[in-house]
């Protein structure tokens, strides 16, 4: 039951096990698991806690503006990929801890954006509900 953030590191030279956990556990629910752990498998185990992550900043370069998703059309490319249920899974969760980053790459047409990089960000964004999204227009 318990959200693990990075894990395990299997150290056979030093007989050791290392996870890294999301959030914090009670000192002595962490000392049960440890012994338990250790009687099993013979093997030590380290439980640390990842510091919080932290939403990215707006990247500063001069041609990143935010447009509406309903201004980027696909290319004919992008319309025939089929994406990847699990690395979509993983941006969507991505975008929501961290924000849209990096930025799509985009192009200026006439009625609006081609996408030409971020496919998988567009498509977390909106999965999010996202109405306006990072973009670098080249």
């Amino acid at each position: 039951g318990l959200a693990v953030r990075k894990g395990p590191g299997i150290y056979p030279e030093k007989s050791e096990v290392g996870v890294v956990l999301a959030e914090s556990i009670p000192t002595e629910e962490q000392a049960g698991i440890t012994e338990a752990f250790e009687k099993e498998t013979g093997f030590r185990l380290t439980l640390s806690v990842a510091a919080p992550l932290k939403p990215a900043e707006p990247a500063s370069r001069g041609n990143v503006v935010e447009i509406p998703l309903d201004r980027i059309r696909l290319s004919n490319y992008h319309q025939s990929l089929s994406l990847d249920p699990a690395k979509l899974d993983k941006a969507v969760e991505r975008a929501r801890i961290m924000g849209i980053t990096p930025p799509l790459q985009v192009r200026r047409t006439r009625d609006g954006y081609l996408l030409t990089d971020g496919l998988y960000r567009l498509r977390a964004a909106e999965a999010l509900g996202l109405e306006r999204i990072p973009a670098e227009v080249e």
